[in-house]
């Protein structure tokens, strides 16, 4: 309990910036304590700094997944785009692939590798000549042969990326 006698703590309060917006506040309190020591507060003030920095990596983290999942999609409608018969394609199999793996009570990182993998499925398929794709007769066996061929070159595509290592059985199996 505070009465008129009891001595209140010492405080010392120092904001944290990120990119030169106020992100957060560092409040420490000391009792017994009628002041810090500029060793006190070149140490708190140091802790703050590392507060900052773990803050700002967290906002580009976030950043890095966001253009991450914007460049996946951005993948998938260029295959889709190729062809007026696969328009939409790419994201009708990524939302059947993620309500099976729901069903299946997938991980989640299991689920973001699914979701990954089912965006970028037929990413082989601009190796395919648009002739081949949007041909309306009946292909031939060389024709077929080929296009039986987009899951493996899009393995291809993908392997120089060693964040989707984990996706490329996927693409090339499905």
């Amino acid at each position: 309990p505070i009465g008129p006698n009891t001595p209140l703590p010492t405080f010392l309060i120092l904001p944290i910036w990120v990119e030169r917006n106020l992100s957060a506040v560092l409040w420490i309190a000391a009792k017994g304590v009628k002041q810090f020591t500029i060793e006190d507060i070149t140490s708190v003030r140091q802790l703050a700094d590392q507060i900052a920095v773990a803050l700002s990596n967290s906002s580009l983290i976030e950043e890095l997944k966001e253009m991450d999942w914007g460049t996946l999609k951005a993948l998938a409608r260029a295959v889709d785009a190729k062809s007026p018969w696969t328009a939409g394609h790419s994201q009708r199999v990524t939302d059947m692939a993620l309500r099976i793996g729901s069903v299946l009570e997938l991980k989640p990182k299991e689920l973001e590798n699914l979701h990954r993998a089912a965006l970028l499925h037929d990413i082989g398929k601009v190796g395919i000549p648009s002739a081949i794709l949007d041909k309306k007769s009946e292909l031939s066996d060389d024709e077929f042969r080929l296009i039986k061929r987009h899951p493996e070159m899009g393995g291809k595509i993908i392997e120089p990326i060693n964040a989707f290592r984990e996706i490329i059985p996927i693409i090339v199996q499905h």
